[in-house]
């Protein structure tokens, strides 16, 4: 079972002192990605925060016990408070938590993170550590889904989503959750099944979408749409809760 919710409290990561701030170091695309601990304090929590950035994590988000709102620190600043990290500014109410559960399937994982992102969220927490760390094929999918995120942050970060009406699906209502994400030097198209069926369908869109080749970002393959009589379409058959996620650049359209 999974719980995704917006964290309420409006604060903001965590940035440089501003005397460490270059003008010749400006802030580099940023998007958080991160884990909630309970504290981040007690004997033997930075293995765990050295153990969480290697797997490309960049944030913690640290639960204030009496109010139980959020705050999120950056990595490189809790492991090297004397660094001259570039400053960065996300608001915490842009980021989407995604609560794991024991019962949490890796599936699962990739469909809440993903569909976060592609619902305009700014960031993905995975709640909590704890649970987490007990798992290793649903952490293997939240370090995926990270190291896919803080790897290619220059193309998530300016990414904002598309208003409805691209894509038409030839699916019940509420299957399948199809949208696009848009910069100016790049589409991303995000689809993911909602269901626990195989679901085979036909994603149907308007004629300004291009017909080249789009790249899946997590599988690093090839996706075609073909030509259909009113623009592109795209056939694939959806394992339950799959997900997909492409991308093409404009300069290739």
């Amino acid at each position: 079972m999974f719980v995704m919710r917006r964290v309420a409290t409006a604060v903001l990561l965590l940035a440089a002192p501003l005397a460490a701030q270059r003008a010749d170091r400006p802030a580099q695309p940023f998007v958080a990605v991160g884990i909630a601990f309970d504290r981040v304090g007690d004997p033997g929590t930075r293995s765990d925060l050295e153990y969480v950035r290697r797997l490309r994590f960049n944030v913690i988000a640290v639960r204030d016990a009496p109010s139980q709102a959020f705050r999120l620190e950056m990595l490189a600043r809790l492991l090297a408070p004397e660094s001259n990290v570039a400053p960065v500014s996300v608001p915490i109410s842009e980021v989407q938590v995604v609560t794991i559960r024991d019962d949490t399937s890796p599936a699962g994982v990739r469909l809440h993170a993903w569909m976060a992102l592609a619902r305009g969220a700014r960031g993905v927490i995975f709640d909590g550590w704890t649970t987490l760390r007990q798992n290793e094929d649903v952490l293997a999918a939240a370090a995926s889904f990270a190291d896919n995120v803080t790897r290619n942050a220059a193309l998530f970060a300016p990414l904002r989503p598309r208003p409805p009406g691209d894509v038409r699906v030839d699916a019940p209502p509420s299957a399948i959750d199809a949208r696009f994400l848009e910069s100016s030097e790049a589409l991303v198209f995000i689809a993911a099944n909602l269901t626990t069926s195989v679901q085979r369908v036909t994603m149907s869109f308007s004629p300004e979408m291009p017909e080249a080749i789009w790249q899946n970002i997590e599988a690093g393959g090839a996706v075609n749409f073909v030509a259909g009589p009113e623009g592109p379409i795209y056939v694939r058959s959806f394992t339950p809760h799959d997900v997909i996620v492409l991308v093409i650049r404009k300069q290739y359209r």
